[in-house]
């Protein structure tokens, strides 16, 4: 519970224009886990025990919450399970038409009771300084409004495919896409496809590096093309149960992507072309299979992407 926008790419706490209590959440973006693993379609929760408790304290909070959540998930089991099944289908579909690019947190429609410990001055043990601790036998509920949801600010529109060379650049966003489960296949032959492209009109990088990377964020214009395509191109399609995954990685304006996390800086520049494309209509291509869940595979087929 905070008055403050906690700003989870710098260092800064930003006041709010509120001075009403307010309970929010963290940040949204995937390199949290608890946020990855929502990415694809699973259900996370994170537990995090109270700082300032002790050891053998922490640990008996962290049981009780534990356990209370495999209970309440054995006791909804069916329509947990249900809830999954349904995601991974409407995924594999193609259903995903738009996704965010840029975020906001935004207010349950009605407040709801936090409970609120009351708390007082303590000299901390570890560093002999003053610390607010909470009074564990005083806690009121208090009503304020809970932020818990995110909502899109700015959208983009979920291609069929991406679709780029296999040059050497890009074996590492080839590396990555395996290393996260995603199939992507290869162009069997030459083939000159209809995308749309993304021409960079500004490349901002973060000043302050963040756990080495400093951190990117493209702005630029879109349409459509017809670029020609060699044998060994790679199609990643969004028809698959990660399709929320395939766009965070690879769209250009994703906030928590591969280019956010440098893995295409030697490509980007102003005015050049981003070279990862987006397929946006049906076309036939043939195609075999590089790889699947971490299986290779080499059957040619002709399909409709």
């Amino acid at each position: 519970m905070d008055n403050f926008e906690i700003q989870r790419s710098g260092t800064a706490a930003q006041p709010s224009t509120t001075e009403t209590k307010v309970w929010r959440t963290f940040d949204h973006r995937p390199r949290f886990g608890t946020n990855y693993g929502g990415l694809r379609n699973r259900l996370t929760i994170l537990s995090e025990a109270y700082s300032y408790l002790d050891f053998k304290g922490r640990i008996a909070v962290t049981e009780a919450f534990v356990e209370e959540i495999l209970n309440y998930s054995a006791a909804h089991a069916a329509d947990i399970s249900a809830l999954i099944r349904r995601v991974d289908t409407d995924a594999a579909r193609g259903k995903l038409a738009q996704a965010g690019v840029e975020f906001e947190l935004q207010a349950a429609a009605k407040p709801v009771n936090i409970l609120v410990g009351a708390v007082e001055k303590k000299r901390n043990p570890r560093n002999n300084k003053d610390m607010t601790a909470m009074v564990e036998s005083v806690v009121t509920p208090t009503p304020m409004l809970e932020y818990g949801t995110f909502a899109a600010q700015r959208s983009a529109a979920v291609p069929r495919a991406y679709v780029f060379k296999n040059e050497e650049g890009l074996q590492t966003v080839l590396a990555k896409l395996r290393a996260h489960g995603l199939t992507v296949e290869t162009l069997t032959a030459d083939q000159t496809i209809e995308v749309e492209s993304f021409t960079i009109t500004q490349v901002n990088q973060a000043a302050r590096r963040f756990q080495g990377h400093a951190e990117t964020k493209l702005k630029g214009t879109t349409k459509t093309e017809s670029i020609s395509f060699p044998a060994g191109s790679l199609l990643v399609r969004t028809a698959q149960p990660l399709a929320p995954l395939v766009f965070y990685l690879l769209d250009p304006e994703s906030d928590d992507g591969l280019v956010n996390w440098n893995f295409l800086d030697a490509y980007l520049e102003k005015g050049k072309v981003f070279p990862i494309y987006k397929l946006m209509t049906e076309v036939k291509a043939t195609v075999g299979q590089l790889f699947h869940k971490n299986r290779t595979a080499s059957t040619a087929q002709n399909r409709y992407v």
